[in-house]
């Protein structure tokens, strides 16, 4: 009896489906990418937009674009000089109004001063310091309602490269909520965030949306999810417990589910390997739902993603929100490339 052949799945881009094809920066790489309702649609309706922050080396520019690639608004988040990068997320902070504003922190070298923009005015309508104001290490940002006493929802905050893992929450008056550390205190890499409803209330999240962590580079691949006030509700590894690549994280539904998937990837990549995701669902501990390469082995070393609906089905019943996702560094006139999730089926299983 002959040998059975073991076949890889793979992946091929769908021309049909509608994905932009836009480059936010020319230069090379590092930019980090959100994905939300920022501004108001004519005739009401929700349809969302890319926020993109600027990688190191670039002014420190936020840039928005449409469904389709055009550019709505851009702005300068912090002092021209300063060149070390911009982190953005995307919450409804100071209105409750289901419009989302641009939360922004300073990648390495910034002071740390977090920032949050009217869109439309491009005004910053609430400004605050996360940290110590000499630290040095950046801020990485996250927004999401995880208080339900008020309609505004929260900023969240973890330290960059340098830094303790602190994970800090500030309400809509820039009031510290809560503050913990996600791992041990002796860590010095940082922690990289995102929130999201990753728990059912079945399971004990009915008290708001939930803190995904992953250790900045460094750490092992070591996934936690905290309430708000920094109570572990999960925690396992999400790639071979031996690495020490550190772990960036999103949230977000992308398969029609009641509870948001978590995303998962290698902060660094060994240099001749491909960069992977996985995700997970939210409600169990880890539970792998996708596992994939976004590109290439050498294309980059870094990547950057974020979940929210971008790819236009003609059926809204089919499409269940899609994984944006763009190179950290190395490529010159990037786009995002989109992974779309469809009804029980999570991104990354579909194909870009």
């Amino acid at each position: 009896m002959p040998t059975p052949v073991r076949r890889r799945l793979g992946f091929e881009r769908l021309e049909d489906r509608d994905v932009p094809s836009f480059s936010p920066f020319q230069l090379n790489g590092g930019e980090t990418i959100a994905v939300g309702d920022v501004f108001p649609e004519v005739g009401g309706g929700v349809e969302n937009e890319y926020v993109v922050g600027s990688g190191k080396g670039q002014q420190p520019y936020v840039r928005v674009f449409n469904l389709a690639g055009i550019l709505e608004a851009e702005f300068l988040a912090y002092e021209p000089t300063f060149t070390g990068g911009v982190n953005v997320a995307l919450a409804d902070v100071v209105t409750g109004d289901n419009l989302q504003e641009i939360i922004t922190g300073p990648g390495f070298g910034g002071g740390p001063v977090v920032k949050v923009f009217n869109p439309a005015s491009r005004n910053v309508v609430r400004s605050f310091v996360a940290f110590e104001a000499s630290f040095r290490g950046g801020v990485n940002v996250a927004g999401g309602q995880l208080n339900l006493v008020t309609p505004a929802e929260e900023v969240v905050v973890g330290a960059g490269f340098g830094g303790g893992p602190v994970v800090r929450v500030f309400n809509e008056n820039g009031s510290a909520f809560s503050s913990f550390f996600a791992y041990e205190s002796s860590f010095r890499n940082g922690v990289n965030l995102a929130v999201g409803d990753v728990l059912s209330p079945v399971a004990g999240a009915n008290a708001g949306e939930e803190i995904v962590t992953g250790p900045g580079e460094g750490g092992a691949p070591l996934l936690k999810v905290f309430g708000g006030i920094g109570d572990l509700r999960r925690s396992y590894f999400a790639f071979d417990q031996t690495g020490r690549n550190g772990l960036v994280v999103a949230a977000g539904n992308t398969d029609g589910a009641l509870s948001e998937e978590i995303f998962a990837a290698a902060q660094f990549t060994p240099l001749f390997e491909a960069p992977r995701i996985r995700s997970f669902n939210g409600n169990s501990s880890g539970q792998i739902q996708s596992d994939f390469n976004p590109f290439p082995a050498g294309y980059t070393r870094y990547i950057n993603f974020a979940v929210g609906e971008t790819v236009l089905f003609p059926s809204v019943l089919l499409n269940a929100g899609d994984l944006s996702v763009m190179a950290g560094e190395g490529q010159i006139n990037q786009v995002p490339r989109t992974f779309y999730g469809v009804r029980g089926s999570a991104a990354g299983n579909n194909g870009p």
